[in-house]
């Protein structure tokens, strides 16, 4: 009758996983953060594009934050089907949306790195290669993290916490290093925002725990 509001929804009659947007989130985010990391060998006067680049990609993440901020909430609204996104119960959905706001998050710390970056002088070799073994266990990190939540692997999960001690531990010789060298500025704000990752991907084991232990 005329009481009756029509609702038109952009929602696809085929299915919209959000998981699968989550993967591509943390994908985008894995690969930003990488390049970044690769900007602390690179010449300084070599630095600018591959930063641009970085920075260029953090809009696609940016996007997939909102499209799954927005499956979620005409979810939670009852305008498309638990199922038609792909998961199996409500709960699951805040889970997802916390594990995509840290992923959003990360991407903004890579983004970071590789505007810091761009301040940096040439590096000191034992420096840059201490910080990129640092960097590279936090992306495996990050990766482990969201792969234990899409696959609700909670031992994976529980493996990237027990991991704190060891990454702490490498973060203080990264520290000890800096000081050594005498380094201030903005190298130490690449350093912070490497810890940045590294606690999203711990928040993401967590949650991955809450969910489905």
């Amino acid at each position: 009758g005329d009481g009756e509001v029509k609702v038109t929804v952009l929602s696809p009659t085929s299915s919209m996983p959000i998981k699968s947007f989550i993967a591509r989130m943390s994908n985008v985010v894995s690969g930003m953060f990488k390049d970044a990391l690769s900007l602390i060998k690179m010449d300084p006067e070599e630095r600018l594009s591959v930063a641009r680049d970085v920075m260029d990609r953090d809009y696609d993440v940016d996007r997939n934050y909102m499209l799954i901020h927005r499956l979620i909430n005409m979810t939670i609204n009852g305008l498309i089907s638990v199922k038609s996104v792909e998961i199996d119960d409500r709960p699951e959905l805040l889970s997802c949306l916390l594990v995509s706001k840290s992923l959003e998050r990360s991407g903004d710390h890579s983004w970071r790195i590789a505007q810091w970056m761009l301040e940096v002088g040439s590096i000191n070799e034992n420096v840059a290669d201490l910080i990129l073994v640092l960097g590279d266990e936090v992306n495996n990190l990050h990766k482990s993290a969201v792969s234990s939540f899409l696959s609700r692997d909670v031992d994976k999960a529980q493996t990237v916490l027990d991991m704190r001690n060891s990454i702490a531990q490498r973060r203080v010789e990264v520290n000890n290093a800096l000081k050594a060298y005498s380094i201030t500025g903005p190298l130490n704000l690449v350093i912070e925002s490497i810890g940045r990752l590294a606690a999203y991907a711990y928040d993401i084991a967590e949650i991955t725990l809450d969910t489905y232990l």
